[in-house]
């Protein structure tokens, strides 16, 4: 990500997640929706349990206990969890350029939803 500056969208799923599989297959026959993400972001798909290693804004995110299950990657940790200190799934983070986290959404968003809120980031982030 040190090339050209974009905005990042960050799209965890789980293993144990009907709901992202159903996200997935929208995802997956909206030809549409998988330019702009591709293209206009930097986007990035990842598993919450897996034993991926994530370096995002200089810093590593492991997941702890990659033996367990259901044992989540810090990266989720650090930027999925509410107020409360819940998570939920599909999990859709959204940064600007500098990494801030500018929006944290729960659940299945249909293809026009997510153009709408892509559209929304897009414009806050060229407002100075």
């Amino acid at each position: 990500m040190s090339e050209e500056k974009k905005e990042i969208v960050v799209y965890l799923t789980s293993k144990y997640c009907t709901y992202c599989l159903m996200q997935d297959a929208q995802i997956r026959k909206n030809r549409q929706l998988q330019q702009r993400l591709n293209n206009d972001f930097y986007f990035v798909k990842e598993i919450a349990e897996s034993d991926s290693v994530i370096v995002f804004n200089g810093k590593v995110y492991v997941n702890p206990k990659p033996e367990d299950p259901y044992q989540m990657n810090d990266f989720v940790n650090v930027y999925g969890k509410n107020e409360a200190g819940n998570v939920g799934y599909p999990l859709w983070l959204y940064f600007d350029k500098d990494y801030k986290l500018m929006l944290r959404f729960y659940g299945l968003m249909p293809p026009k939803n997510i153009h709408k809120v892509l559209n929304e980031i897009e414009k806050a982030a060229k407002v100075p």
